[in-house]
């Protein structure tokens, strides 16, 4: 199946986000999840987050916690993709 390159966000109440164009998710604690897109990577911090749903084939990503930020960079942002900057 293609993936939809179109990249949304949708926040609810800062409680539930539901991203879409995501290639993958490369790091992940309760604490920030990174996800790559096809031009890029997006940042989610916050406290006590858990990833409801993703899906590869779709690019549908649903994570649910209290965030308190979304951050785009071109590059990675974790430690250990950190060698590639």
């Amino acid at each position: 199946m293609e993936q939809n390159t179109e990249q949304n966000v949708f926040l609810y109440s800062r409680k539930r986000l539901e991203l879409t164009g995501v290639s993958d998710v490369c790091e992940f604690t309760e604490n920030s999840v990174e996800m790559t897109l096809p031009d890029g990577f997006v940042g989610i911090d916050g406290e006590e987050l858990k990833i409801d749903y993703f899906s590869s084939d779709t690019g549908k990503v649903s994570i649910h916690g209290r965030i308190s930020a979304i951050t785009y960079y071109t590059k990675a942002i974790s430690p250990k993709k950190s060698k590639k900057r």
